[in-house]
């Protein structure tokens, strides 16, 4: 009798480590990362070049891809987002320099030049462009498009300099002062994504997802409770990707 619930016992403990095993697994799971063939066809697309060097790193509980690409007119030391492939980091490298020659301080140019821009800008407003200029949303370099309705008013477009997303765009005003519904537009990422990004940010279980518009801004608000059920708000960028702000609850 004793043998047998000393078996039976044994069969509990070894369930319980078992549950224990997987949960932990669970709990501790990571956001999937980008393979190095999909983080090079995504930095390769953005910058003319060739990526000769990678390495996955995981600074701070954030995984980054650091890379090395050589271009035409110099290398660069490149950083990634390991989950969503934005760049977070571009300088002109030193390592490739022959000799004493310095490095180039000019960073590999984007993909959309200002005429792309233009013709991206006016597929969203029709008219003529009176103004091309660059400028920065979120940190994120964009051209500035100006835009002349074909009813003397005005409208004004934001192109990113590295996707050719449409970031912002304002009403459309009549000559009149009067103004139109401007299109809807749709996030770059999705729900799912920007949840992937906030978990990369900080550990937890997702309570919910939304999205909104936050002063012509459009962004996913995430929030996470931690496995010390602290609540914690995280602001994700929805067509770039960018956390912009992270705030722990009281």
């Amino acid at each position: 009798m004793n043998r047998n619930k000393r078996i039976a016992f044994g069969g509990v403990i070894a369930a319980i480590l078992l549950i224990a095993g997987i949960a932990c697994l669970v709990f501790n799971q990571r956001p999937s990362l980008l393979s190095e063939q999909e983080i090079k066809t995504k930095v390769e697309a953005v910058y003319p070049g060739k990526v000769t060097k990678l390495e996955l790193s995981d600074g701070k509980g954030h995984a980054v891809y650091t890379m090395l690409l050589k271009s035409s007119n110099g290398a660069y030391d490149i950083q990634a987002d390991a989950v969503t492939g934005n760049i977070v980091h571009v300088a002109a490298s030193r390592s490739n320099a022959p000799d004493n020659t310095p490095a180039p301080d000019v960073a590999p140019k984007p993909v959309v030049t200002d005429e792309q821009a233009k013709r991206i800008a006016l597929s969203k407003s029709q008219g003529d462009v009176t103004e091309v200029k660059k400028s920065k949303r979120n940190g994120t370099e964009v051209y500035v498009v100006t835009i002349q309705t074909k009813n003397h008013g005005k409208a004004i477009v934001e192109v990113s300099a590295d996707t050719g997303d449409v970031v912002y765009m304002s009403e459309v005003e009549d000559a009149d002062g009067t103004s139109e519904d401007k299109p809807t537009l749709q996030p770059k990422i999705s729900a799912e994504q920007a949840k992937k990004i906030a978990l990369a940010k900080v550990k937890g279980t997702v309570h919910s997802v939304e999205l909104e518009d936050d002063d012509d801004t459009l962004l996913f608000e995430v929030e996470i409770i931690t496995d010390k059920k602290e609540e914690v708000k995280i602001e994700v960028h929805a067509y770039t990707g960018e956390v912009l702000s992270i705030s722990w609850e009281d």
